[in-house]
């Protein structure tokens, strides 16, 4: 199988190490060159992100997976432009997009400034039957849990709860709403045994590594490390914030702190077990303490 990646950020990186380790060929579009794909000997396309651009880079590739970030303010035209490439294109007729994040099939309100846009790429989708398309959904990539340097991930700027450069771990409220979480490779892993699986795909697919409450998550960070405090965040702090932001890295981070008030980090068991069952049987989703125990048994290794 050859697969397009487009965006080739941190989940890229997961993406490509899960592709190679099953074979699969790899077409990497940007608009830079990087050099970690010419580490890899990737085959790289620096282009815009226009039909024009993108549809030459498609040639000979079964399927194309975009991971721009979801905040780019250009995500619906980039789409857009992903949709009619695969359309022209004799071959890729499978198409996984940049939606990764929220429950968006029963909360489509959240995230607050990007469901609009989440919105405008699913009607687009769904409004058309040339190409196989899912909204895949695996929750917050857990791995901010580990250090830095086992993770593709970078250190945020306030998005994830925990800060480990002055220990603290923000609780939302009382901490009791559900969320789904996965770790990043496992999430990789999914991808592509949904890229190779012959079962029609659903407009949404579910992955879990584990669903609990921001408060056990908080009792199993304190518990490998003692050093952490809890700093409680409010619903209206959070609303105060998204309102009076000046720039757009406060507003961001605003707005993932309202999801994480909210219940559109939180999957229904039932499709999770569900699409486990029909897509992803064999493959390991670790819970959280798992994911800790990999990194603390695997120094220097990137779990």
């Amino acid at each position: 199988m050859k697969v397009a990646i487009v965006g080739t950020g941190a989940v890229a990186r997961y993406l490509v190490d899960e592709l190679l380790s099953q074979k699969h060929d790899i077409v990497a579009i940007s608009r830079s060159r990087k050099a970690w794909l010419d580490d890899l000997s990737i085959e790289q396309h620096e282009v815009q992100h226009t039909v024009a651009g993108i549809t030459p880079a498609l040639e000979g590739c079964d399927a194309v997976i975009c991971t721009v970030s979801s905040s780019a303010p250009e995500l619906v035209q980039i789409h857009e432009s992903l949709l009619e490439a695969c359309k022209s294109s004799p071959t890729c007729k499978r198409f996984i997009p940049s939606i990764w994040v929220g429950n968006f099939e029963d909360v489509p309100d959240q995230p607050y400034y990007g469901a609009g846009s989440i919105q405008k790429i699913y009607n687009m989708l769904a409004g058309q039957q040339t190409i196989e398309w899912t909204l895949l959904s695996v929750g917050w990539l857990i791995d901010y849990v580990i250090p830095t340097s086992q993770r593709y991930l970078p250190d945020d700027e306030g998005f994830w709860v925990q800060n480990p450069r002055n220990k603290t771990f923000k609780l939302y409220g009382n901490g009791t709403q559900t969320i789904s979480c996965t770790a990043a490779r496992d999430a990789a892993s999914a991808v592509i045994r949904l890229l190779e699986t012959n079962s029609k795909w659903e407009a949404f697919t579910y992955v879990s590594g584990e669903q609990l409450r921001w408060i056990d998550l908080w009792q199993i960070i304190q518990g490998y490390d003692t050093e952490y405090r809890l700093v409680s965040k409010s619903l209206t702090e959070s609303i105060r914030q998204l309102v009076e932001s000046k720039d757009t890295m406060t507003t961001l981070v605003a707005v993932f702190d309202v999801m994480g008030h909210s219940e559109a980090l939180c999957y229904p068991q039932e499709r999770v077990d569900r699409h486990r069952k029909k897509y992803f049987e064999g493959i390991r989703f670790r819970m959280v303490r798992e994911l800790i125990e990999d990194a603390k048994a695997n120094p220097g290794t990137v779990v």
